[in-house]
């Protein structure tokens, strides 16, 4: 149907090329998805709600992560807040904070062919709120980025250790 903003209802816009060009093999147009809910509830501020405080600072590190120790697609989401406590719109009746669930993605962490999840490396995980809630304009953006690798597990253990390298200077007489 033809977009309308007073219609509820979800809108693809997908990018139209000209007749003389042609798009390179595996390349897609871009799609823009459009939302239009009815007697949805703005967001403002909001916080994770993560009694465990596995997120600092919008980033969940997993340095323990590895070829012998991998984490897959359904365990990574699991150590992700499953909602977020927010403040909606000052135009809303009430400031009280709301719990409101989650559901999460990426497009950075997928499964390769042949099977295996990434083991190092950064990935960025978006979370969509629950139905009847949209975020306002100015509020942040719900991501975590998640941070896998970078630390050596000890054999027979349940710890690990980082690796630092420190940069030393000799001095002598």
């Amino acid at each position: 149907s033809l977009y309308n903003e007073n219609n509820p209802g979800t809108y693809i816009f997908t990018a139209v090329l000209p007749e003389c060009y042609v798009l390179a093999d595996g390349v897609t147009l871009p799609e823009i998805l459009i939302n239009v809910y009815d007697n949805a509830k703005m967001v403002g501020s909001w916080e994770w709600n993560d009694p465990d405080s596995h997120i600092s600072e919008g980033v969940l590190a997993l340095p323990g992560v590895s070829k012998e120790n991998p984490v897959d697609f359904a365990t990574l989401v699991s150590m992700l807040p499953t909602s977020i406590l927010t403040t909606l719109d000052a135009s809303e009746p009430s400031n009280t904070p709301v719990p409101i669930s989650l559901a999460w993605s990426s497009k950075d962490f997928v499964q390769a062919q042949d099977g295996d999840f990434p083991v190092q490396g950064e990935y960025k995980f978006t979370a969509t709120m629950q139905e009847g809630y949209i975020l306002s304009a100015n509020a942040p953006l719900l991501e975590i980025t998640v941070r896998l690798g970078g630390a050596m597990m000890l054999p027979n253990s349940n710890t690990f250790t980082t690796l630092e390298i420190r940069e030393s200077t000799a001095t002598g007489a």
